[in-house]
């Protein structure tokens, strides 16, 4: 029975270490389970709900005194010169810190030290990435793929004869961009920096252990002294496993000692210094033989992210060269949602779709056929086509595209549908989404992460675009750094397949199929592919008689 007594992990962990390891448990079966299995509150909804909430950027330590940032505007470039009699006399401004890259400017609160360091007067050195633009970058990956890959994922089969024996070859290229995360909440970091070596932290990170030793480097103490208070997170999407913002905090607080210093960067050197999605390009060429069936599926990228099976394909097809070339652009990049799986999950499930109209034969039943070996991926795609309603015909100038990819365990079919509309652009109306990732724990939060997923793969797929101009980020705002709004978001509907197959992931596998869902919906209501990330499907001209191609 409950008897309401509570204890802290740590405070039990001496105790558990004098406790025996059994030899031989017997496990539960998914039929004993009485939690896992079923939805459960959250016990972290109600204060986010309710505002009560603390994130980092609400943090408030006595004392405290307030950062903002200036980077240089060109990747790689330095601070030249720093004329801080611009700001002499500005209220509340304490001290002007420079950071190398960047300079900061301290001050009584965020508001003031954020106008001081936009005014200060300073100069930047120009770094390595000055002259490198967007259209560049893209021509050298593209010059990059035009040839075999240098290395393999996958080579298997005989390709020579597939193309040499094919009646049909199919060729596309597809590209990418660089993307940033745009998390809701500012990045910020508060470091206390105490004259005796001890340290705090307060921040909303993915990697307080990555942000505990670099704020020990920082300051040269002793990693033990170094306690981090991590807070929740107002959007992460991989942004927050980045630790430069502690590691800046923790420089201005090495020259405050034993005052708080919170940093936060505005939107604009968030937007114009994330570390993005790695833009990519990536060229196909597949063969059919007589009867449509596919023998050759050759696929070159231009640099290989992690995870290293982002870019196998499930489908059985007999040869197979799937491989990459080392052309990667001098543009920080890191984690973003789904990593690399967002970027193939668009190339492979469009190619997909491109062999098979070539072969003249439904996308959905294309796909079913080379997947009859593959019980688990079958069951999702069936799924996802019946909840969609697939063979249901859709009103003229609409149509439906379906994918599916595998990422980190768990296997994910979209379809979208889309219209049309007569006055011009197109409209994304529906997403069906259907998972497989095992052993499920808490079913609403299964749906949530799906819902996240797909509406964040969509947003980048309409809107996302980092542009870079002469070493630097054209964007800086919501205003030319689009992201989906209300407005915007379709239906999302989604389904649960509980397999009892080992546990995958379900923050991020949503994400990939949501593109190409959208990419083969839109091909099949205007006959138009698309190749090219972002869609910007409000842009579509009108529809007219002359060019409706009618509803697939």
């Amino acid at each position: 029975d409950a008897t309401s007594r509570s204890a802290s992990y740590g405070s039990l962990i001496e105790a558990a270490s004098l406790i025996e390891i059994p030899q031989n448990i017997n496990l539960k079966t998914s039929e004993q389970f009485t939690i896992m299995g079923k939805s459960m509150p959250r016990l972290d909804i109600p204060e986010k709900v309710n505002g009560s909430a603390k994130y980092g950027i609400d943090t408030r330590v006595n004392g405290m005194k307030f950062a903002a940032i200036r980077h240089s505007p060109i990747f790689g470039g330095q601070v030249d010169t720093i004329d801080e009699s611009s700001i002499t006399g500005r209220r509340g401004v304490d001290r002007v810190i420079h950071l190398g890259d960047a300079v900061a400017v301290v001050a009584n609160n965020t508001w003031r030290a954020e106008q001081a360091v936009r005014k200060l007067n300073v100069t930047f050195k120009d770094g390595e990435s000055a002259g490198l633009s967007s259209e560049g970058i893209f021509a050298e990956f593209e010059k990059a793929v035009s040839g075999p890959p240098t290395s393999d994922d996958r080579n298997i089969g005989d390709m020579e004869n597939a193309f040499a024996d094919a009646g049909k070859i199919i060729e596309a290229t597809y590209r990418a961009p660089f993307i940033a995360h745009a998390p809701m909440e500012p990045l910020n970091c508060t470091v206390l920096a105490r004259s005796n070596g001890t340290a705090e932290v307060w921040v909303g990170s993915q990697n307080p252990l990555g942000v505990c030793k670099t704020v020990a480097k920082t300051l040269d103490y002793d990693p033990e002294k170094v306690v981090v208070h991590r807070l929740p997170m107002g959007g992460g999407f991989g942004r927050r496993a980045d630790v430069e913002p502690a590691a800046q905090a923790a420089k201005i607080a090495a020259e405050i000692k034993d005052t708080p210093i919170k940093l936060t960067w505005s939107r604009e050197e968030d937007t114009q210094h994330d570390h993005y999605r790695p833009a990519g390009v990536s060229r196909f060429r597949g063969s059919l033989d007589e009867k449509g069936n596919p023998t050759g599926w050759l696929n070159v990228y231009n640099w290989k992210d992690h995870p290293g099976e982002a870019s196998l394909i499930p489908y059985n097809i007999l040869s197979q060269n799937i491989g990459y070339v080392d052309a990667k652009a001098p543009i920080p990049t890191g984690a973003w949602r789904s990593v690399a799986h967002s970027r193939h999950g668009f190339f492979t499930e469009s190619f997909a779709d491109e062999m098979a109209n070539a072969a003249g034969v439904d996308p959905y039943e294309f796909r079913r056929k080379l997947l009859a070996d593959s019980p688990r991926f079958l069951w999702v795609l069936e799924m996802a086509a019946d909840k969609a309603n697939w063979y249901t015909p859709l009103p003229e100038g609409s149509g439906r595209g379906i994918a599916i990819h595998k990422a980190f365990g768990s296997i994910t079919a979209q379809v979208a549908e889309v219209t049309w509309k007569p006055e011009g652009g197109i409209a994304v109306d529906r997403i069906v989404c259907v998972m497989d990732c095992g052993e499920i724990v808490n079913p609403d939060t299964v749906q949530a992460q799906l819902q996240g997923g797909v509406l964040y793969g969509l947003s980048a797929a309409l809107y996302g675009d980092i542009t870079i101009s002469n070493g630097r980020v054209l964007q800086s705002n919501f205003n030319d750094y689009r992201v989906i709004k209300l407005s915007d978001a379709p239906v999302v509907e989604t389904h649960v397949i509980r397999s009892g197959a080992p546990m995958g992931g379900v923050g991020e596998p949503g994400t990939p199929a949501a593109a190409p869902a959208v990419a083969n919906a839109v091909f099949a209501a205007t006959g138009q592919r698309l190749r090219n990330m972002p869609f910007n499907l409000d842009q579509f001209p009108a529809r007219t008689a002359e060019n409706t191609t009618g509803s697939v």
